[in-house]
């Protein structure tokens, strides 16, 4: 499940890429799994293809769990705030 502010987000860049707007997209969003454990997601696509308006008929891209890249930066922003406090 996406929190709400998370999907209105997503929602919002992928308008604007389906519409033709932007060449591909890049996004990373907090999910929670079935199990209740805190994911972070990480989605990248670009249109290979596109029909005479623009708008992407093929997408390649790639769905990856960010989760460990995420929690260490996220520590290592935090050791960097302490240490410069």
């Amino acid at each position: 499940t996406l929190p709400p502010e998370e999907r209105r987000r997503i929602d919002a860049r992928m308008a604007a890429f389906l519409a033709g707007d932007a060449s591909s997209f890049r996004h990373a969003f907090r999910r929670v799994g079935a199990d209740g454990r805190r994911l972070w997601i990480e989605e990248t696509g670009t249109a290979v293809e596109r029909d005479a308006n623009g708008r992407p008929t093929r997408i390649v891209g790639l769905c990856a769990d960010a989760t460990e890249p995420h929690d260490v930066e996220t520590a290592l922003v935090a050791e960097r705030d302490r240490a410069e406090a």
